[in-house]
């Protein structure tokens, strides 16, 4: 892999470096590291201006043009990878310009002293017979990080960085299906939705042996200015990154979203909004999973809403976690055997420090595609932020499969809907909490906006665990907010199952 002296805006970040160096007393050709500090006064400045429009003219036509399966055709050379003859833990793949992801976005290597904008070069990637030339130039859209895993002996992918400001992790035996974003900015407000992007990265050579990446973001949109620092690694089969983030907003902010995460969610086990299709269910993740300050849990399972955008607030204290999940392991629920929704990952979020008081809204939005990611929750903080402040926050992210601590509760394990004038449900529970005495068992169910009738909890002798069967005898709204647990005299077993249910 070549390369050169930054360029654009990297030369400002090598000019800042030397500047400091001067001013420190070191000599200028012996600059101090780049550092999460100093990106946070590269953000901080950037703030105090408007932000920079998008500039994609230098992309070629043909390139802007391209569908999703053109796009896919531009083919990276493996072989070009960052890195790939040093014997490191980590090697970068990068992604082509074109389609959906027309920025041009610097990637700089921070090597000791040394900050290098990385090269692109057409070498690096294969093109079909017959495209045009691209121009030695042209720079990348975004990146990929692999590392070695015992599990597939190769290398794989556990990170990509590209489109705006999303994200995505993945862990072994996992395909990509959810993704995380570095910011969202009034998502459903009436004033529309803006969508910050990550328009600059540094990367950390690592050391031999070690077992963490460190990535560095710059943020941008009209609205904010940020700094990120991605501490990415694996923990067994799962991946996990520390995150570190400051946002400096240019103006007041409706609603800032933090540490969001965004999926798709087609159809389900309720049996709503389901199409003809040979698959049983089609979604990335099928609920929102909420762990409070004081231990309680909560469990939202996901819906694809009928006929508007949905949007529910769940107020919360220092929140322990949040995370959507795909807890629905079975082959069998889906039967594809290209998308194989089985393996997608879920992410949890886990706030280090105190994050105070605010709440995490999810947001439900109706689709009809399988492509469109209309699910996406994040953590909304109480105070509004102030034009010109930082705020700071860390958290970590991890994927997931089937953690047995979250919840280390009894969970709900499959919730079904038989539609009619008299709405019947059913709920699966699982957990060795549920063992032992059944009879000292019973349901805890609310419904505002209506009564309860027909309530039956049994032991499950076909799956194992505890069914519990109710209907809606009596409403007085067009939508019923149900909470549901499991109790042992006083005790919780389970977490709650939050779910609204809005009439056809």
């Amino acid at each position: 892999m070549l390369v050169t002296r930054a360029s654009g805006p990297g030369m400002v970040v090598t000019i800042v470096l030397m500047l400091s160096a001067l001013s420190s007393g070191h000599a200028a050709q012996d600059p101090p590291a780049f550092s999460f500090d100093r990106l946070r006064a590269i953000a901080t400045e950037r703030a105090r201006a408007p932000a920079a429009p998008e500039d994609s003219a230098d992309l070629p036509e043909w390139l802007a043009k391209l569908d999703y399966e053109g796009y896919r055709s531009l083919r990276f050379r493996p072989e070009t990878s960052l890195w790939t003859d040093d014997n490191l833990p980590f090697r970068i793949r990068f992604m082509h310009r074109g389609y959906l992801y027309g920025r041009r976005v610097p990637i700089h290597v921070v090597d000791g002293a040394k900050v290098e904008e990385l090269r692109f070069s057409p070498a690096q990637f294969e093109y079909p017979e017959g495209s045009p030339p691209v121009p030695d130039e042209l720079g990348y859209s975004g990146f990929a990080v692999l590392s070695w895993s015992d599990t597939t002996q190769r290398w794989d992918e556990i990170a990509a960085f590209q489109g705006a400001s999303y994200f995505r992790l993945l862990g072994d035996g996992q395909v990509y299906g959810a993704s995380l974003r570095g910011l969202t900015i009034d998502t459903a407000a009436t004033n529309g939705e803006e969508f910050p992007a990550f328009v600059e990265f540094w990367i950390e050579r690592p050391l031999p042996g070690a077992t963490r990446l460190t990535v560095y973001a710059l943020l941008d949109s009209p609205g904010a200015s940020g700094a990120y620092r991605f501490l990415i690694g694996r923990q067994g089969p799962e991946v996990e990154a520390e995150v570190s983030v400051c946002i400096v907003p240019r103006h007041p902010i409706g609603k800032l979203g933090l540490a969001p995460l965004t999926t798709m969610f087609l159809s389900g086990e309720d049996g709503l909004r389901r199409q003809a299709d040979y698959r049983p269910e089609i979604h990335d993740s099928d609920g929102l999973l909420l762990a409070n300050g004081d231990g309680a849990w909560t469990w939202r399972p996901l819906a694809n809403p009928d006929r508007t955008h949905r949007i529910e607030r769940f107020p919360l204290e220092n929140p322990a976690g949040f995370g959507l999940l795909q807890r629905d392991r079975a082959f069998a629920s889906y039967e594809d055997l290209g998308a194989r929704f089985e393996l997608r990952p879920g992410f949890w979020v886990s706030p280090r420090g105190a994050w105070g008081k605010g709440a995490v809204e999810l947001i439900e939005i109706p689709t009809s595609a399988e492509w469109n990611e209309n699910v996406v929750a994040y953590w909304v903080p109480e105070a509004p932020v102030t034009p010109g402040e930082p705020l700071c926050l860390d958290y970590g992210l991890t994927t997931t499969r089937d953690d047995a601590q979250r919840p280390p509760l009894a969970r709900c394990t499959a919730l079904r809907l038989r539609p009619g004038d008299k709405p019947f449900f059913v709920l699966d529970f699982a957990g060795p909490q549920l063992e032992g005495d059944f009879p000292s068992l019973h349901a805890d169910i609310t419904a505002k906006g209506a009564s309860i009738g027909n309530v039956v909890l049994q032991p499950n002798e076909a799956a194992g665990g505890v069914r519990l069967t109710f209907e809606l005898a009596a409403r007085t709204e067009d939508r019923v907010d149900l909470r549901v647990r499991l109790l042992r005299g006083e005790r919780a077993v389970s977490e709650t199952v939050a779910w609204p249910w809005v009439k056809p």
